[in-house]
């Protein structure tokens, strides 16, 4: 025996209207914590890369935990009712979800290196003189890390990381962050203040295009159930049908 998807077929009008009742529902109640994570995420990440206080840090990685389930609990039951999986309405011949994951993974990427780049400019920083005291080879970074010593206000930081390398026991300008005396910045350059400026404009406008898809596309996903509960649009079904297999 062998088993295929035969297309062309529509569930009954009362049951697509229940299944877009149900999702209508479900988005509604899921849209407060989808919005409010979904902003949490899109902002913890680049601030975290300046904040050193430990709620950023773990909103960074709380914020995608529970939105995945969350956009799943939304989506998938207005597949079910709207027949998204199948793009025969008119209104979802496009893919959204892709262009919406996408450009929010890279927005956010975008904006985490601008961030990081521009750190020394966004965040309060006291310029001082660093000794470097060791380096050693780093596989990751392809180059080499290094070490060193300074003092902040009286206050003696030993061991930290250093933004740049140089030869053990020469002295470098560096900025220390000025909530955590261990945190150092190399000086912004005008080249890399540039580059951080152009990186988050790319960051920006992939965003921006995220959110627009995004809202787009919950408009259209809003008219298409409000079709189906009225009975203005029909939702495709997937029937199994059970065939002999030939000897």
């Amino acid at each position: 025996m062998s088993m295929y998807q035969q297309g062309g077929q529509t569930l009954p009008p009362e049951e697509a209207a229940r299944k877009a009742r149900v999702a209508r529902m479900l988005r509604r109640l899921l849209a407060v914590p989808f919005w409010a994570l979904l902003a949490l995420f899109l902002v913890s990440w680049p601030v975290g890369e300046v904040d050193a206080t430990t709620g950023w840090h773990v909103a960074r990685f709380l914020a995608p935990l529970l939105l995945l389930p969350i956009t799943l609990l939304r989506t998938m039951p207005t597949t079910r009712a709207v027949g998204l999986s199948h793009y025969r309405n008119r209104r979802f011949r496009r893919r959204p979800g892709w262009l919406v994951a996408c450009g929010f993974l890279f927005g956010v990427v975008a904006l985490s290196a601008a961030t990081n780049i521009l750190a020394p400019a966004l965040v309060p920083t006291i310029p001082v003189n660093a000794t470097v005291t060791r380096c050693h080879a780093d596989a990751a970074r392809e180059g080499s890390e290094c070490f060193g010593s300074w003092t902040v206000n009286g206050t003696r930081e030993v061991g930290r990381t250093l933004p740049v390398t140089a030869p053990p026991g020469s002295t470098l300008r560096i900025n220390v962050s000025q909530e955590d005396a261990g945190l150092a910045y190399a000086p912004l350059s005008g080249g890399r203040q540039v580059l951080g400026v152009a990186v988050a404009a790319v960051g920006v406008l992939v965003t921006g295009a995220g959110l627009y898809e995004l809202l787009a596309t919950r408009g259209r996903i809003r008219r298409g159930l409000d079709d189906v509960i009225a009975g203005r649009a029909t939702v495709p079904a997937r029937v199994l049908v059970v065939r002999p297999r030939r000897r």
